[in-house]
Parts: structure tokens; sequence; C-alpha cells
């Protein structure tokens, strides 16, 4: 184990125990190891308790401590013990790595999770008859058949089996390295694909046989294990085989032989770019977050279009907040918006939309969304009484306005509400003016009757005009010519 790991927690450092804790691991003082990720809880033999002591350690993404505790009036994060450094030292156990991170590299890690893409899903659960467990795929044929051949290997059968359903937040280190929002898919029965081959028996056999490996123990010694014919065994696999593979063609990510869905896809990608673990998964990828261009357009008047890019439209694939390209693999992006690219919005759903999007929208050229409603067209007509009417027209049905219920869209500016505070208005909207005082509204408001369409013409009705004059006497007559 790097000696660095002994000087890595917040206190005193581990290395104050080192001697004691040498001692006690080569007496076998660590028995039962439980991990999940990288939250580690073992038990450590110490003659001077009544009890074991119990340990809890938590390690970063790059390895070091990030938090322990031990159940020992001494122990935790800033003091240490000896139980915590004897807990370091088998967790290490003469390796440069930590125990969860050579499971990650291990056989037996690869082994579950192809046989998860063939067991995840499936009705029927595992079953426990006599000395055998077995898993079944969605089909409901056996997938894998453990069988005890030694009473070590009957006991840990029964304890896995016997544990199935009963892990919660509270029992179980398996929760401790999940996000709310993880933890809030559990609670409400939609638990992440990462978390259901966490918490499945299969996860704690694959452990369990690990953990045999790496005691110098033949797990296969304890077990036999049976697969069905012409099964792909791991250990007969290349060196970084994977068993998920990407269907460029569809789009899609493939684990075994099921196809995962856009919500698992993205959220295995991220879960393993959070564990620092994405190179297990034996697919090219980069874990630079990179920025997203958007292009915003209609189908005609029934949908709304956006599509997602980096340079240029459909120069990458999009998986909600990652996307592919077949020249640098999985790239995650930065503040992507949208689950595919395309993404279409039928128009009824375009206000909840802009409702939710605002923000967005608002950096999107043409594509605003207003706080006030736009200004009405004003036209005007004479009555039959010989009055000037105003008239103001409904924004929506002029050229270009597309209605999508509670916002209307007018093309090159954005969108605008229905209802609510109106923007700039003409001031004569709804207003009548008698016919006696029509020649002077007009001069007195020449500028104004500018902005009205068609209020004046652009040429005169009259082709010519005149006067005729004549003399009668003392008189003097004009008249229109």
């Amino acid at each position: 184990m790097p000696s660095k790991t002994f000087d890595s927690l917040k206190g005193t450092p581990l290395s104050v125990f080192k001697k004691e804790a040498e001692r006690a691991f080569k007496q076998g003082a660590v028995t039962p190891i439980a991990f999940s990720h990288a939250t580690y809880q073992l038990k450590v033999v110490d003659p001077s308790l009544a009890e074991p002591a119990w340990t809890f350690l938590q390690f970063q993404q790059t390895g070091g401590v990030e938090d322990a505790f031990c159940s020992c009036a001494q122990g935790d994060a800033i003091n240490g013990c000896w139980h915590l450094a004897t807990s370091l030292l088998r967790i290490y156990n003469n390796s440069p790595l930590p125990i969860h991170l050579r499971f990650e590299k291990s056989r037996w890690h690869k082994l579950g999770a192809y046989l998860w893409g063939e067991i995840e899903g499936a009705a029927k659960g595992p079953e426990l008859m006599e000395k055998t467990l077995s898993f079944f795929d969605r089909e409901g044929n056996t997938v894998l058949r453990a069988t005890a051949l030694q009473p070590a290997g009957e006991e840990e059968l029964k304890e896995i089996y016997f544990s199935i359903g009963a892990e919660t937040e509270e029992t179980s280190i398996k929760f401790s390295n999940l996000s709310e929002e993880e933890l809030d898919l559990w609670r409400e029965g939609r638990p992440p694909p990462s978390l259901l081959l966490e918490l499945s028996p299969l996860s704690d056999l694959m452990k369990w046989c690990f953990l045999q490996e790496e005691s110098g123990a033949d797990p296969e010694s304890l077990l036999h294990l049976e697969f069905p014919q012409g099964f792909p065994l791991v250990g007969e696999k290349e060196e970084g085989a994977s068993y998920y593979h990407y269907d460029e063609e569809n789009g899609v990510l493939i684990h075994g032989s099921r196809e995962l869905s856009e919500e698992e896809l993205s959220h295995l990608l991220d879960q393993k770019l959070r564990e620092g673990s994405l190179g297990e998964l034996g697919l090219p990828f980069e874990k630079e977050k990179i920025p997203v261009t958007y292009h915003l357009s209609w189908r005609g008047k029934e949908a709304l279009i956006i599509e997602t890019f980096l340079h240029e439209p459909r120069d990458i694939q999009i998986h909600g907040s990652w996307g592919y390209q077949k020249e640098r693999g999985f790239i995650p992006l930065l503040e992507a918006q949208f689950p595919k690219s395309p993404f279409e919005i039928p128009r009824e759903e375009i206000a909840d939309f802009v409702q939710k999007k605002r923000v967005w929208l608002n950096r999107q050229k043409g594509f605003t969304t207003h706080l006030l409603r736009r200004e009405s067209r004003l036209g005007y007509e004479l009555t039959k009484e010989g009055d000037l009417l105003f008239i103001p027209y409904d924004p929506s049905q002029e050229e270009g306005w597309i209605d999508c219920g509670g916002w209307l869209y007018l093309e090159g500016e954005g969108f605008f509400p229905r209802e609510g505070p109106m923007g700039r208005n003409h001031p004569f909207a709804g207003r009548t003016v008698s016919k006696e005082q029509i020649e002077s509204f007009i001069r007195d408001n020449h500028d104004l009757l500018i902005q009205v369409g068609g209020f004046f013409s652009t040429e005169s009705p009259l082709r010519k005009f005149g006067l005729r004059l004549s003399v009668e006497g003392d008189f003097i007559s004009i008249e229109p010519a």
C-alpha cells in the first residue's frame, strides 16, 4: 500500500498506528468486508474490546480517503486509530489500488455486468433450492446456477439469498454514494440501473468470488458456477473486452442483449463520470464538458423543432447530457437542454414549454419571450352616419403569427403572451370621431394618423383642380372648375 495513504486523513496521520496495524493485519484481525463503490464497512477484532470494532471509510474518486470513523471511542477522520489503519491495510492488500478499483478491473465485475444485461427486468427472481442459487433472464431461462461445494459456499449463498429486499437507506452502505436526485428516484420506485445492479444478489455473489480470489482461495472450489451452453465466459475473453456496444446507426447503447433507454444511457454515463470509472465500460469517451449550440425552427405551424449540435446541425448524436461522435466517442455536454436532437415540441405543448424555458429561450435569437402583449394593429372605417371609427385588430390574425395557446409567436420577434398587460398601443384604439369633428381631428392629429395604415392615401383622388371666375355686374363669382 502506498505510504501516503496512511497520511491521507485530515488530522493525526495513520502512520502513527502503522506497526500495530501491520501486526493485527498479519493476525487476520479484519474479517468480513462490505464495500459498495468507494464506501467500505469492515469488522476488526480487538482483544481489548468486548465487541469487535466496526470501521467505515469513504474514498475520493482519486483514491484518497474522503471520510472515516470507527466504533471505538477514538477513531474518526481527525484522530484516527489502529482499527482504521488496519482496515486500510486490508483494503489495499499490498496493491496500489483500493479494493473497489481492483474489483472494477476484475473478471468478476465484468461477468456481473454482462449477466445483469440478461437478468435486469426479469419477472422471475433468484431461487435457492437446497445448495443451489439460480438466476433467470427475462424469458425465464437460467443464466447462472451457483451450487455450493463446501460449507463456506453454502453459508454465503444463504446469506445472499435471504438478504434480498432487506437493504434500506438506513441499513446499507449501498446508498452512501447516491446523489439526492438518485435517492429521490429510489423513493419514487424508479431506482437508477446502477443501483438496481448494486442492490442485486448477483452483485453480492460477484464481490464474494472476487474477495475469495484475492485472499488466495479458489472461489470455484467453494461454488460450482454453471452457465448456458455457449455462454461467453469473461475469463476467456480478451483483456479489455467490452460488454457495452454502441450502435452508431441507430444511436443506441446495448448492454448484453438489451438496448438501454435514453434515460438509462445518460444516467449510466453520468454515474460513471462521477465515480471516475468510465473506462470500465470499454467505450471511447472524453471527460471535459463542451458547450453546445441550438437551432430553432418550425414545422409549418404544428411543431417547434430544436436541433442541438457542436458546430453545425447533425454533427453529433445527442443523448441527454451526453453526445456521441464517431471520431471522439461519448462527450459530456455543458448545459444540454434536451434528451435528443432534433427534439420536437407539438404546438399544443408549446405554451407549457415556454413557461418552463423562458430564460433559455431569451438567449435564442428570434425566440425571445416578451412580458407584454404586442400592440394591436389599428384600422378604421366610416360608419353609416359618417362618423370615423378606429378599430384595433387582434395581432394573431396578422400574417406571420402562430397561435400557441397562452402564447403567440411572431416570426423573427419571439413569443408574446395572449393575456396580461399590453405593450404600447395606439391612443386612438376604439375611439369614435363624429363627422362634424373629422376635419379638425385630422388637422390636429396628422402626425399620429400617419401611423394608421392606409389612413392617408398616397395619391390624390382629384385629377385636376381649378377655379372659374365670372363677373356679374358689380359682383365677382368664384366656383370650382
